[in-house]
């Protein structure tokens, strides 16, 4: 009990963020990250009730032998100064001048859960944390799965853009669960599918057994397993074989499928898991999954990717190694791998998109080299959209022949859309329905 003058110290400095974080790997990076956020503050927020982490217990820890705790801590994190009398004054009195310097400063939190690995490393739980700023100084731009996230910390009101992250837990779930886990709040938004915790995904993806593993602990899903946990909250999933897209007859050297698939989706606002080959020499070592969760490009050209890697951490600078179909990153400059290839690429789709990315991107190939032949300044670019918000496009940025009859007309709820420039400006829209199983085109052209 605390009596007569007595405060509880909760918020810190940054230089204090190893109290809590330790110095596993991913908390290595996170700490990085947050200092390139500029994080002057962090508030301690004990006792905090995480329901990922609570579900997991209640279904899995809670029937262990050992004392483990069912409350998490959550710090949260602010890019200006203040002090434990001034926090104290905002909820107190509600002090008006605070609150907006926390809520114009705030850059998201990290849950630590009260359970370690086998290296004894704090497990980090549910993590939203700010994104790196979308414009760059130099004319590129960033381009983001993020959502805006309500946060409330002691009753004040926050929020953050982002996409959630968490570090995988072993014993409920390995990287393929955290994978999954991680794709799920962009598909709630776009879908309103449900939201599981990593128990809860392996409990449903094992369902499909493993001649190889026991149900839990869990020492990883197989693809097969991936896709039987998304096909049980009713989405479908397109797979990307890198390989074999590489073999396609119209498919060239200057052809990047993973920079033109990632433009393609996270443009929609959809998940992509990346399946890895981690390589040592020339040797295949270990297998992976990740979450790509953004991009950074110049005038559409990709020149990095953003990755949700449970091993690593958010938004994880990925480079291409020639191109985006081998990746430099952590695992590279600071794990000793030799390189890191892309196998196939996993996205959880809405079932009624049945024109599949394979046959979309051959017309898409086809485009490309006419277009190299035609004209040096003319580029086409792919993406996916929904008909609402491409016809909200059309409304306020194009003038074109028959607008508002063509905005009157009915379309699918689903778009392909292939689109050309003519030195960076679009110029005309090849339109297919996303809904139908053989590609249907129509076009609309664009007058400047």
């Amino acid at each position: 009990m605390i009596s007569g003058n007595e405060t509880i110290e909760i918020v810190k400095p940054f230089s204090q963020i190893r109290n809590e974080l330790e110095n596993s790997p991913q908390s290595n990076y996170l700490c990085n990250y947050l200092n390139s956020l500029d994080v002057i503050t962090y508030v301690i927020e004990d006792d905090y009730i995480d329901k990922d982490y609570l579900i997991d217990y209640s279904k899995f820890y809670a029937r262990s032998f050992q004392d483990i705790n069912k409350f998490t801590k959550r710090l949260h994190f602010f890019s200006e100064s203040f002090t434990n009398e001034d926090f104290s004054a905002l909820l107190s009195n509600g002090n008006k001048n605070i609150f907006q310097k926390l809520a114009n400063s705030y850059l998201g939190f990290i849950v630590v859960k009260p359970i370690r690995n086998i290296r004894g490393d704090a497990l980090i739980g549910r993590t939203i944390l700010k994104t790196y700023p979308n414009e760059v100084n130099n004319g590129d731009k960033r381009y983001y799965l993020n959502e805006t996230h309500q946060v409330y910390l002691f009753g004040i009101p926050l929020e953050v853009k982002s996409l959630p992250f968490q570090t995988q837990d072993t014993v409920v779930g390995a990287c393929a669960t955290t994978a999954c886990w991680t794709t799920l709040q962009p598909l709630k938004s776009l879908f309103g599918i449900q939201k599981d915790s990593p128990f809860e995904i392996t409990e449903k993806s094992v369902l499909i057994p493993s001649l190889e593993n026991r149900n839990f602990p869990n020492n990883g899903l197989t693809i097969l397993q991936m896709k039987s946990y998304f096909n049980s909250i009713n989405l479908e999933t397109e797979f990307i074989d890198i390989n074999n897209i590489e073999k396609l007859k119209n498919y060239t050297n200057n052809d990047d499928v993973v920079a033109d698939a990632v433009k393609a989706y996270i443009k929609m606002n959809l998940p992509i898991i990346a399946t890895l080959k981690l390589f040592k020499e020339e040797k295949v070592t270990d297998l992976h999954a990740a979450v790509i969760s953004g991009f950074r490009h110049k005038n559409g050209v990709l020149n990095e990717l953003y990755v949700h890697d449970d091993q690593i951490g958010p938004y994880c600078k990925t480079l291409p190694n020639e191109n985006f179909s081998r990746w430099i990153n952590e695992w590279v400059n600071v794990n000793g791998y030799t390189d890191v290839l892309v196998h196939k690429l996993m996205i959880p789709i809405y079932p009624k998109i049945r024109l599949s990315f394979n046959s979309i991107y051959q017309i898409y190939l086809d485009y490309k080299r006419k277009l190299e032949i035609r004209s040096e300044g003319l580029i086409p670019d792919l993406y996916l959209i929904e008909a609402k918000k491409y016809k909200n496009y059309l409304c306020k940025h194009c003038i074109f022949d028959n607008k508002e009859k063509i905005l009157r007309k009915p379309f699918p709820r689903f778009l392909w859309i292939i689109r050309l420039h003519f030195h960076g400006m679009p110029i005309i829209d090849y339109i297919y329905d996303a809904t139908s199983v053989y590609p249907k085109e129509r076009n609309i052209t664009f007058k400047y």
